[in-house]
């Protein structure tokens, strides 16, 4: 017991020495402006990619929006109506900013992983490659992840299992792929070896820890925008961005325990600045 309380005081020092509080500050915010755009960018390219995989709009589009929040979801799904389904919907301009902000998002999170990893800074052209990379994995993992629930409920509704498996399969599936995305971002942006079954071990209650508290964030959204009348229309968007500033939390604490658990390099400790040559120089007081 005592072992759990020593390594998280470490990590809560180790998590305010890396000014932990503002990088979940600057992660949330780029959550904000990210995860809609990336949402976006799916339903795009799945329009773009109509002749050679008919049905996939509408495949992404029944899949995705059940796992999120119910306003969130009409929100997404009334902006898809009003962009026509159609490739030539979102304009150049649009799609370009959008894939641009979503660039942005995952620069930010390289960044943040790889300072609470200690890593040092990649060559400029090299950085950026990476997180275009990862904005395409990020594509074909929304795409996985709408095939792959699709396909569980043909299973489910061939083989005829009762209806309470078909969710309970969803979800995990839902909470397996988070987990080795959360793991893939760990090994391409940490710079440092990692030891596999930390690792997963780690992502897998990463992911549901997010899983949960993205069901508990529908409720919240739900609940304020009946309850709390001082937010009024804002309510939904004050709770969303709680939703997201814990969200950045949870990918940064979890970061410092892939560190100290998996990483190969050592978890240092944070120490007290040096004084003592600083001291000797300073003249004497008069």
């Amino acid at each position: 017991m005592m072992n759990h309380i020593v390594t998280l005081r470490r990590i809560i020092r180790r998590y305010y020495a890396e000014n932990g509080p503002l990088l979940a500050k600057g992660l949330s915010y780029n959550f904000l402006l990210g995860l809609l755009p990336l949402l976006f960018l799916v339903f795009w390219t799945a329009a773009m990619l109509i002749h050679l995989a008919p049905g996939l709009q509408e495949v992404l589009e029944e899949e995705i929006l059940t796992y999120l929040p119910a306003q969130m979801a009409e929100i997404v799904r009334y902006q898809i109506a009003y962009l026509g389904r159609a490739k030539g919907a979102i304009g150049t301009l649009t799609a370009g900013i959008f894939s641009v902000t979503v660039f942005f998002l995952f620069e930010s999170l390289e960044r943040i992983i790889r300072t609470m990893h200690g890593g040092k800074a990649r060559p400029w052209l090299r950085a950026r490659l990476i997180s275009a990379g990862m904005v395409l994995a990020s594509l074909l993992l929304v795409y996985a992840s709408a095939i792959l629930s699709l396909g569980i409920r043909i299973f489910h509704e061939y083989v005829g299992f009762g209806g309470d498996l078909l969710p309970l399969a969803a979800r995990s599936l839902a909470v397996v792929l988070t987990s080795l995305f959360f793991a893939l971002c760990q090994i391409v942006y940490s710079g440092t070896p990692l030891r596999v079954i930390p690792l997963l071990i780690i992502s897998f209650a990463a992911s549901g820890i997010w899983h949960v508290t993205a069901y508990m964030a529908g409720l919240l959204i739900r609940y304020a925008g009946r309850r709390f009348i001082v937010y009024g229309a804002l309510a939904t968007a004050v709770s969303y961005t709680i939703f997201l500033r814990v969200f950045a939390e949870i990918i940064i604490f979890s970061t410092l325990l892939v560190r100290y658990y998996s990483s190969l390099r050592t978890f240092d400790e944070v120490k007290a600045p040096d004084t003592s040559q600083r001291d000797k120089k300073r003249p004497p007081d008069v």
